[in-house]
Order: C-alpha cells, then sequence, then structure tokens
C-alpha cells in the first residue's frame, strides 16, 4: 500500500512543500505510515516525461538526497510516489523490492502511480499476454500498468481504460473462483497522460490508519483545486479545505484559457 500525490499549475511551481513541509506531508506520511520500500517521481514538461527519479529506499531514508534534487525543481506536472509494497505472490524482498518495481512507471507520454494491491496478477498478466508489453518486475501494479495501457491503446479514452481494466480484473477473478475475499484492495491511480491528470479511486478495504485524522478511510483519495492548480492525494496534506474524491470516483483535471478546470464522474 502507497501513498500518492499529482500536481497541475497553469504557471511552474515547486512540489517541495507538499512533499517535505506541510503539516501532513508526504515525509511525514512516510514515517507515520512506515513507507519504507522506495519512491519516486516523473516531472512532465511540454506533455513529455522529462525527468523520472527512482529509489528502493525509504524516502525517509533518502530524504537529504530527496530535497536536494526536488528543491530545484519548477513544474507544471509533476506525480510522486511512495511504497509500502504489497506481496500478493508472497516474493522474497530482493524479488519484491527492485528499481524496476517502483513507480510511477511511465510509459511515452504516460506516467501512472497505483496504490494497492492486484490480488491475482498472474491470472490478469496471461489475459494481456498477447499486448506486446510486458511487466519489467513482478509487481502486481504493473500487471494493472500494462492492462490499463493495453485498453487505453483500444480506447484512446483514459477513463474507458481504467474501466475496461477493472472489468478484466473482476472478471478474471469471478472466472477462476478464487478464494481471496476480493480481486484488489484498491485501484486507486493518479495518472499524468499529455496535458492532463487523471485520479481514479476505488477500494474494497476499508481500514483507518491514515495521518491526518484517524478515523479517515486509509483508501479515501482527496483533492483541492483553485484557478491556478490542482493537487490531487492519497490523503490531506495539510489543514486546507480538501475534497474528498470518493469510492469509484474519477477525475480528469486541465487547463484552458489559463485557468484549472476539471470534471468528476
Amino acid at each position: 500500500m502507497c501513498r500518492l500525490f499529482g500536481l497541475l499549475s497553469t504557471k511552474e511551481i515547486t512540489p517541495f512543500p507538499y512533499i517535505f513541509e506541510t503539516k501532513y506531508c508526504i515525509l511525514e506520511q512516510v514515517k507515520y505510515e512506515k513507507h519504507n520500500d522506495g519512491w519516486g517521481f516523473c516531472n512532465i514538461e511540454n506533455e513529455k516525461i522529462s525527468l523520472t527519479v527512482k529509489s528502493i529506499n525509504s524516502l525517509a531514508e533518502d530524504e537529504e538526497i530527496a530535497k536536494n534534487i526536488i528543491k530545484n525543481i519548477e513544474t507544471k506536472q509533476f506525480v510522486f510516489f511512495v511504497r509500502k509494497a504489497s506481496n500478493p505472490l508472497n516474493l522474497n524482498k530482493e524479488d519484491l523490492i527492485k528499481a524496476e518495481a517502483t513507480q510511477p512507471f511511465y510509459y511515452d507520454d504516460i506516467a501512472f502511480a497505483h496504490n494497492g494491491s492486484i490480488l491475482i496478477p498472474n491470472e490478469i498478466k496471461e489475459k494481456i499476454k498477447n499486448f506486446g508489453i510486458s511487466p519489467r518486475s513482478s509487481n502486481d501494479s504493473e500487471v494493472y500498468f500494462i492492462t490499463f495501457l493495453k485498453f487505453l491503446k483500444e480506447t484512446n479514452d483514459v477513463f474507458e481504460a481504467i474501466k475496461k481494466s477493472e472489468e478484466l480484473i473482476t472478471s478474471t477473478f469471478k472466472e477462476i473462483k478464487s478464494n481471496k475475499q476480493y480481486p484488489f484492495s484498491s485501484l486507486n491511480v493518479i495518472i499524468s497522460y499529455k496535458d492532463k491528470l487523471y485520479a481514479y479511486n476505488k477500494y474494497y478495504l476499508k481500514r483507518k490508519i491514515s495521518f491526518k485524522d484517524k478515523e479517515r478511510e486509509y483508501y479515501k483519495m482527496c483533492f483541492k483545486a483553485d484557478q491556478e492548480k490542482i493537487i490531487i492525494s492519497s490523503e490531506p496534506i495539510d489543514d486546507d479545505n480538501w475534497e474528498d474524491l470518493g469510492n469509484g470516483k474519477f477525475i480528469e483535471a486541465w487547463i484552458e484559457n489559463g485557468k484549472i478546470n476539471y470534471k468528476e464522474e
């Protein structure tokens, strides 16, 4: 289980405070919730991924390194990720914690960060084996990513690709008559694609261990937006008024006439 952060802005700003300085910043979430299995980010410029950094260490362990990198970034579009590894395949640590398994995953102009566990990754991988892109790691989240890529190529629509991915995972789960309770814990994802930022909030598990609000469901995503920027996060990172995305909800954000626009579905 991981933490996600996405930013879209009309002007170049630094993501540094949200990761390191706000009251409930990503770093404090890492320390409280013990996300010790890696971190990474994709910076996007002119609709292309311009910089990707990944580490298999905890963000807390890499704090000074990460600060030195991110303090120099001024950006309009940014996706950040910290990992607390799930392990549905019961892998050993050497296979589980690898650079190739660290998110965000990316392909061409797509950055993808997922929080949750796909509990039947091998069965899904079998379903998409003819797509032409294979996982580089044993991370179940990468199977979700490649499933998304397959349906994005077919539909050219991010929301449809996410929904078709969910349908395939759910139908396969029913088909194999798995003895697991759910096909996934969460499909929560933040996606940067070209000049837009997207997020989907879908989860089964209702556990409550969030940093700011101990009664908040861990998988309930949120966002805050004004005319200049939108921030999407796994949980609130300050005391401002955040809007819950909500289970089963999707958001798409873009810039139009110099202002942030977004819609929810």
